[in-house]
C-alpha cells in the first residue's frame, strides 16, 4: 500500500520527490511493513475464490491478515465485511466509520 499512496501523491496531490521519500521513510518507522511473498500470495489467492476480491485487493487484504489487524481502511471494497472472523473493512469516507 505504500506504493499506491506514494503513486497518489506523486500523481494526484503533485508532491515532489524530496516531500515524497520523507513520507515513505516516515511510513517504514512508524509502521509495520509486511512485504508480499510467496504466503501472501497463496492467502491472496484464497482470498479472491472466497471473496471474489481483485487481485491488487486480494494483496493488500492477505497482508493486513498477516499483521494480525482487526480494521482495514479502504473506500474500494465492501464497507463492514469481516474476512476470516477477524478483519473488517471499513470505508473512511462514511460518517459512521469516523
Amino acid at each position: 500500500m505504500i506504493s499506491e499512496v506514494a503513486a497518489n501523491l506523486l500523481k494526484k496531490a503533485g508532491m515532489e520527490e524530496k516531500s515524497l521519500l520523507a513520507v515513505i521513510e516516515g511510513l517504514y518507522r512508524r509502521c509495520q511493513v509486511v512485504q508480499t511473498d510467496l504466503e501472501c500470495h497463496r492467502t491472496a489467492s484464497r482470498l479472491r475464490s472466497e471473496h471474489s476480491f481483485s487481485f491488487w485487493d486480494s494483496l493488500i487484504v492477505a497482508a493486513a491478515l498477516e499483521a494480525n489487524c482487526r480494521r482495514l481502511y479502504s473506500e474500494d471494497m465492501q464497507h463492514g465485511q469481516v474476512v476470516d472472523h477477524r478483519l473488517t473493512i471499513m470505508n473512511p469516507l462514511l460518517a459512521e466509520t469516523i
